[in-house]
């Protein structure tokens, strides 16, 4: 069953808003600020710990529509990880920031495989830079947790789990299949007044992933499109506990 917690917390505002869709509501791309950044790598800097180490994991923190990697830093630190935070930009400009896809137009499913492929071009190059380091975890907030999410449905090997906050599926990842293979654990967590991503769209994706042998941890809370600190330091501390869970099983 999806694991479930229940907070009554402070608000923290956190990012510029990501719509959900539906195919209903598509019409064609046509934002001047929407137009991709670059064909090459995604841009990103690390943020390390002190007495770092080869095998130190790593995490991949995704941020949302209108973010970038230096205004993106402060939520990352929020979660006190003693683990190396790596910090990408998304491939496209968006006003001031940038984002990982177009919103509720017809290129938005193309763009969502680009910057998924951009994603995982990332990870090899994770992984060749600390190569005992083992597949990252991601952690994303609205279109970062739709990242995430669509990483866990499409490429589950790469990731060691999944935190998506305020995130949604998109219909390129609306029907996950059942793998033979191992799946990444998912903690999903969605405000009940979200009304930027609602909040059932957050707990179907839950529903979604457990239905196709995931394991998943639904977290609801009571506030809005944002994070509140509660449930910044239990998701913190759900990767922690997933890392000693990896190094156990490692040991024997």
């Amino acid at each position: 069953m999806i694991q479930s917690s229940r907070w009554v917390v402070l608000l923290v505002v956190l990012g510029l808003p990501t719509i959900a869709w539906s195919q209903a509501d598509w019409k064609a791309c046509e934002a001047p600020h929407d137009g991709l950044l670059k064909a090459g790598p995604l841009d990103y800097h690390v943020l390390e710990p002190p007495n770092v180490r080869p095998e130190t994991p790593v995490v991949v923190m995704v941020h949302g529509l209108g973010h970038d990697k230096d205004g993106f830093e402060g939520f990352a630190r929020g979660f006190q990880l003693p683990y190396r935070l790596v910090l990408p930009n998304a491939p496209r400009r968006y006003k001031k920031g940038f984002s990982w896809y177009r919103v509720r137009c017809d290129g938005s499913v193309a763009d969502v495989k680009d910057s998924t492929n951009r994603l995982l071009a990332l990870f090899r190059v994770l992984k060749k830079r600390w190569p005992r380091a083992g597949s990252p975890y991601v952690l994303g907030f609205s279109q970062g947790g739709v990242m995430g999410m669509s990483l866990a449905a499409r490429h589950p090997t790469q990731v060691a789990g999944v935190v998506a906050l305020s995130g949604y599926l998109v219909p390129l990842d609306l029907h996950i299949r059942k793998r033979k293979g191992p799946t990444p654990p998912l903690w999903i967590a969605h405000g009940r007044k979200d009304s930027v991503v609602r909040f059932h769209e957050g707990e179907s994706a839950a529903k979604r992933f457990e239905s196709a042998g995931y394991e998943v941890t639904f977290v609801p809370h009571a506030r809005y499109h944002a994070v509140p600190p509660p449930v910044v330091k239990r998701a913190g501390e759900w990767i922690k506990a997933r890392v000693l869970k990896r190094k156990g099983a490692f040991a024997h």
